[in-house]
Order: C-alpha cells, then sequence, then structure tokens
C-alpha cells in the first residue's frame, strides 16, 4: 500500500497520530511546504470502561464529653439522602498521622480499613485570605497569627503557601522559606470590590443589606430601604403602603447585589485552584481559609465542586471568621448575619472534618490550631440511587445506639453528572472507521478504480479536497493546515480488509495555498486487491475546525 500527494510530497514512516481540533497544528519544522506521515491503519481493540457515581463523605465524631470517637465501625452509621437510607459502599477510618489513603476507589472494600499509626506526617499548608470581603482590622490581626504561626509552629518538612482572593499576593508554590513567607504576609492588604456602592444616594444599601433585600430574607431591612426612600423621592410614596417605593427598592438591590455577586464565585474559582494544587502535595493537606463570610446564594454547585474536589484529594479545609467576637448592636440581627455570611465556611470545614471557629479575637492561637491536621475522622461514600436530577440534595449521617454522641460531616451535595470526557481524535476517526454513514462537512471528492500497482492487481484511490472549504491558520507568511487521510478496503457487509491512514502537514506560501485553493489537494493511494468487490470507505479530517468528509464507494477488481 502507498499514499501519493500529487504535488512535492515528503514521504516519511513516523508517527501519525491527528492533531486535536485546536490550536492548530504548529508550524513544521521542515521548510518543505507539504510533508505526509503514513502507516498502516490498525483499529483500536474495543475497550470496556465503567464510572463510578459515587458521593464521599468525610466525617467527625465526639462522645458526650467532647472527645474525639476512634474505633466506629461501618455498622455503627446510617446515612439519609434526602431522607431515604443510604447503602454505604465504602468506609474507612483515618488517624491524623496515618498515611492519607488513596481516594476512595471504585473497588475499594466496604469493611472498615482499620486505622493505622505512624509518625507524624510533614504538613503541607495553604493559607487563603479572603482578601477582598475582608476589613483592615480583621485581616491585620489575621496576619499576625499567620506570622507567628510560620516563624515559630513550623516543623522542618513542614510547606507553606500564601494566596489571596485579589491575587496581589500569591507565592509561587509551597515552601519553608520563612523569610519569603513572611513577606508574602505582611503585603496582604485589603481589596475591597469597587462596585459596593449603588448608582443613587438614595437608598444607601451595604452589600450585604442589597442581599437580604434581593433575597428577602429580612422584611425590616426592606421596609428601612422604604422610608429612606420616601424621605428623598417622595412621589414613589403617595399609594397606601408605597408598592412603587418597594418595587423602586428591590429594583436597586438587585442591581447592586448584581454588581457584588461576582466577590463570591470568585472565592469559589481560587478556592478551586489552590485545592488542585495543594492536592499533588504530599503529607498532611491543610487548606486555612481566612474571611468574614460572604453571601452564597444560587452557588450550590460552586460549593459543591470545591467541597468534593477537597474530599477526594484528602485536603483538610479549616476555616476562621476574621470578624472575631462581634458585641453590641441587636444581637439576633447579629447572629442572622453571621450565620448568612458564614454558611461556606461552616459547611466547608464540617465536610472535610475540619475546622470552623468564630466569635473568637485571639487569632494566633487560631491560626495554630487551624494549621493542625484534623484528628480522628472517618471517610464513607455511597452510590445515589437515582440519577443526577441537577438539585441539592441534604445528606444527614447519624449514629445507631450512641446517645450523646455528635456527628460533624457534609451537609450536602449537588446530583449532578460528571462531564463527559472528551472524545480523542483518533478515537473519534476509529469510531467513524467502523460505521457506515457518509458526512460532507468539507469538500472532497473520492474516485476508487480497479488498477495494477507494482504488476499486482490493486484497488486505487484518488482523493481531491477543495482548499477553498478549509480553515487555515497563519504563521508569519505561512499558511498552516493538518489533514488526515483514512483509505479503508471493506467488504460489502463492512468487515475490514485493509487500511492505510495518513497525516498531511500543510506549510504553504501564498503562492503554493493560491495553488492549492484553485486546483485542489489532490492524493492517490493503492491497496492490493484480489478479485472481489469491495467499499472503499474514506475519512478525510481537518484541524482547523475538526471538520469530517467520509464517502463509501463501490469498486469491482476483475
Amino acid at each position: 500500500m502507498r499514499f501519493l500527494v500529487l504535488a512535492g510530497l515528503l514521504l516519511q514512516a513516523s508517527s501519525m497520530q491527528p492533531q486535536a481540533p485546536t490550536p492548530m497544528p504548529a508550524q513544521p519544522r521542515s521548510i518543505e511546504e507539504v510533508r505526509i506521515r503514513s502507516g498502516v491503519y490498525t483499529p483500536a481493540p474495543p475497550t470496556i470502561t465503567a464510572q463510578a457515581n459515587l458521593v464521599e463523605v468525610g466525617a467527625t465524631v465526639h462522645d458526650p464529653h467532647g472527645r474525639l470517637a476512634t474505633g466506629l465501625a461501618e455498622s455503627d452509621f446510617e446515612l439519609l439522602d434526602n431522607g431515604k437510607p443510604q447503602k454505604i459502599q465504602f468506609f474507612s477510618e483515618r488517624t491524623r498521622d496515618a498515611e492519607p489513603a488513596a481516594a476512595a476507589g471504585i473497588s475499594a472494600p466496604r469493611a472498615a480499613t482499620p486505622a493505622v499509626e505512624s509518625p507524624r506526617q510533614p504538613r503541607t499548608i495553604a493559607l487563603f485570605f479572603d482578601d477582598t470581603h475582608a476589613d483592615n482590622a480583621g485581616l491585620q490581626r489575621s496576619k499576625e497569627g499567620a506570622e507567628k504561626l510560620v516563624t515559630t509552629a513550623l516543623g522542618p518538612a513542614d510547606r507553606v503557601g500564601v494566596f489571596t482572593q485579589s491575587g496581589t499576593v500569591v507565592t509561587p508554590g509551597f515552601s519553608g522559606d520563612v523569610p519569603a513567607l513572611v513577606e508574602a504576609i505582611r503585603k496582604i492588604s485589603p481589596h475591597p470590590h469597587i462596585g459596593l456602592r449603588s448608582f443613587l444616594s438614595c437608598p444607601t444599601l451595604s452589600a450585604y443589606q442589597a442581599y437580604l433585600i434581593r433575597y428577602k430574607l429580612d422584611p425590616p431591612t426592606e421596609d428601612t430601604a422604604v422610608a429612606e426612600v420616601c424621605g428623598c423621592i417622595e412621589s414613589l410614596c403617595t399609594q397606601p403602603g408605597f408598592p412603587r417605593a418597594h418595587e423602586f427598592v428591590q429594583t436597586q438591590a438587585a442591581s447592586q447585589w448584581d454588581q457584588v455577586r461576582s466577590k463570591s464565585t470568585g472565592v469559589m474559582d481560587v478556592l478551586m485552584v489552590i485545592v488542585k494544587h495543594l492536592a499533588a502535595e504530599p503529607g498532611s493537606r491543610i487548606l486555612v481559609m481566612v474571611s468574614p463570610g460572604f453571601p452564597t446564594p444560587e452557588m450550590d454547585r460552586n460549593k459543591n465542586a470545591v467541597i468534593d474536589a477537597a474530599v477526594r484529594a484528602r485536603i483538610v479545609i479549616n476555616t476562621l471568621d476574621s470578624e472575631g467576637l462581634v458585641a453590641g448592636g441587636n444581637q439576633k440581627a447579629v447572629a442572622m448575619r453571621q450565620e448568612l455570611l458564614t454558611s461556606f465556611l461552616s459547611d466547608a470545614s464540617a465536610s472535610t472534618g475540619g475546622t470552623f471557629i468564630k466569635n473568637n479575637n485571639d487569632y494566633v492561637s487560631a491560626i495554630g490550631r487551624l494549621a493542625e491536621p484534623a484528628e480522628e475522622s472517618y471517610l464513607l461514600a455511597f452510590s445515589p440511587q437515582r440519577e443526577p436530577d441537577g438539585n441539592y440534595h441534604e445528606l444527614k449521617l447519624k449514629l445507631k445506639n450512641h446517645p450523646g454522641f455528635s456527628v460533624q460531616a457534609r451537609p450536602g451535595y449537588v446530583s449532578v453528572a460528571p462531564p463527559p470526557r472528551p472524545e480523542p481524535i483518533q478515537e473519534r476517526i476509529d469510531r467513524e472507521a467502523g460505521a457506515s454513514d457518509t458526512r460532507s462537512e468539507l469538500g472532497a471528492s473520492v474516485k476508487a478504480s480497479a488498477g495494477q500497482d507494482n504488476g499486482a492487481s490493486a484497488v486505487l484511490v484518488d482523493i481531491v479536497v477543495d482548499a477553498k472549504t478549509l480553515k487555515f491558520a497563519a504563521s508569519g507568511d505561512r499558511s498552516l493546515q493538518e489533514l488526515t487521510f483514512v483509505t479503508l478496503l471493506r467488504e460489502p457487509g463492512g468487515r475490514l480488509i485493509a487500511g492505510r491512514q495518513a497525516v498531511m502537514d500543510l506549510n504553504l506560501t501564498s503562492a503554493k495555498l493560491a495553488d492549492m485553493q484553485a486546483n485542489g489537494i489532490k492524493v492517490s493511494t493503492s491497496i492490493p486487491a484480489v478479485k472481489g468487490v469491495y467499499e472503499i470507505r474514506e475519512i478525510v479530517r481537518e484541524a482547523g475546525e475538526n471538520h469530517f468528509a467520509i464517502s463509501n464507494t463501490r469498486v469491482e477488481v476483475p
């Protein structure tokens, strides 16, 4: 079998795997305008894949005296998904100094894995400061605690990275370089969002007030804003109950909240990046999150993604409310505000076996405590009985026959299907090779006929690709493209007899491009064949837009 390009080719017997759809292929090192890599086409053997739909739940248990409870077995727990009991498919007890296990696997045994004591693991600590929500006072005291940690409490093998929400302070990685870490911590400063103020001076709403009004969480807050509007825009308050003023306030609150909502989603995005980096580190992996909290409405998927990634990577998320102890004022309103703003801090720590510290002004001891690995904890996993529905599911983990014990565990998850795996180009080609349908996403014509090749009977195949239907990438004065040709000789029923695959790199001057656009890109190949009736299935794929031309041509060899 042979492959020929009818206009000045370079034939090479080398790897001919096609490139991904984007970016376009790099400019070949050779100065040749056309280069082809070819070989025998061999379809990949069939593979069997399995996908596990496991939800992992980290848990920490305390006895009636507040001590960590150890030695519990799978049979001691009951797990509910939206109130319905679930079969626990994976269970293990993890100790603070035990080597972190591999992710809860598909093949994990259901029996409990005994806790194994070992020398203390070195720590890899990510210190994350939410500098876009924190005020100067809370941030400054948190920095003092972090500086004390890195200067006095690190072991010789411990490594630390410093990260901020604004991105203005980020260490290049994790290290034990104390002076560099102290310098990074000292550079941290507040970076409030520029959109915290309303476009209008009336009503004057904070981001938190806008959030309360937008989601109708506190009617008195809206009534206060309406009263302010009635004092400055009297025309909105001429009807009983002030419906126009309420509508105006709701509109302003929604507009203002839309301005600052990205701050909350931005925190999730940064945390996901930190978790991915931390997951690759050795030893005990700890993420210490310092934040005054932030609203997270309609962000279940964002929160679930961060928590799920941390649980799977055995990362403990410990959180600190950097506002500290808030005294004075309406204590009920203060408690409500704290609960709404710190819900993610609480959920993230509970879900990963970590600790959430609030109402605390001793920042030095708090951050020192949060930098310690979790002690005894448990990891469970179950497979939901229903298909993913896209909704938030409440989880409840209970202990059976252990009165007075308390369980801290993941509060819920969003039931979503895992994203589909991108199909590699060669897999797509193999799939098309085994099919029988045709496709015409680019201009290509195929002619197959019986003939002679080196004195033996063969099927001769001529392919012409319309270059005007191709998208070329520019690189200097050259135009780049990559074409893949797969020629298959099959029986009429579809059984493969022989095949050839070639990848053509085009690195064209403007003159050569114009010639090919005028006359087409012409390729010929031949496949030896004895007397009989055959089908030629030709697959042409271009890399610019990942378009295909696929045809079936009947040919008889006399």
